[in-house]
């Protein structure tokens, strides 16, 4: 009996190494007001943003070919996502939310 029990504890190691860790987003608590402009100039923006990106088209699981960076950030009433995604060809953004005449 004590040698099936150390054989399972031994492949329950085996298999909790092999598991990827699962990416982490840092939400950081605020106590300051944040205007929604367009602008990323609150302090929240000076935080180590989340950026470890990967790319789900056209190449899933590729390396991002454009810089991306993410905050999170939390007051009692609100969560906040501000975003920086850069794109060297704008023009090619689909516009389906745009407004219309």
């Amino acid at each position: 009996m004590y040698k099936y029990f150390v054989l399972i504890l031994f492949c329950s190691f085996i298999y909790a190494k092999g598991q990827p860790e699962s990416p982490k987003v840092i939400a950081y608590k605020i106590n300051e007001e944040i205007t929604l402009d367009g602008f990323l100039n609150e302090k929240l923006y000076q935080n180590q943003p989340v950026e470890k990106f990967t790319q789900r088209d056209p190449n899933e699981g590729a390396e991002p070919t454009e810089p991306t960076k993410v905050w999170v950030g939390y007051d009692s009433k609100f969560l906040y996502i501000g975003a920086y995604m850069k794109d060297s060809q704008p023009e090619t953004i689909d516009r389906t939310v745009a407004r219309r005449d």
